[in-house]
């Protein structure tokens, strides 16, 4: 990557423990979480442009993408999985859903009549794998969102 990601790790201690205190301005340090049996991680978007070459690599790639037309592009590494492209706008909801065969990357994205209901403005689209939300991203359409 390039540039600033907002990256959010989830860690399970126990039942009832909580830490609600631990934030940091860096996803290379002090110390990454990696994904795994008790650590939900998740990349939620790009929040900065860079400012230069990449300089480090981060501890998950950002695989699955929504462009700036609310097209989902999901690698092959999720081949039999469900995906759903949800995308919502004021209290406007569209999606679809795909089971994802092997091989190449998958792209899912809303038809041109599912774009129009959502209407004109800043929607939120949220791509779910097998119902858990992987990744959301803010989407402007406009009148030429097709």
């Amino acid at each position: 990557f390039a540039g600033q990601y907002l990256r959010v790790a989830d860690q399970t201690y126990g039942p009832g423990t909580a830490f609600a205190d631990q934030a940091f301005g860096s996803p290379y340090g002090p110390s990454v979480w990696p994904p795994g049996p008790t650590t939900a991680v998740a990349i939620v978007g790009r929040i900065g442009r860079s400012n230069g070459p990449s300089t480090a690599s981060c501890a998950v790639p950002l695989s699955i993408t929504v462009s700036a037309r609310g097209v989902a592009t999901i690698p092959s590494e999720f081949a039999s999985t469900t995906a759903t492209l949800r995308a919502t706008l004021g209290t406007a909801h569209q999606r679809v859903t795909r089971t994802l065969g092997a091989g190449a990357s998958s792209t899912l994205r809303l038809s041109p009549i599912q774009l129009r209901r959502l209407g004109h403005g800043t929607a939120t689209f949220e791509v779910l794998i097998d119902g858990i939300p992987e990744l959301f991203r803010l989407v402007h359409l406009g009148s030429n969102t097709r």
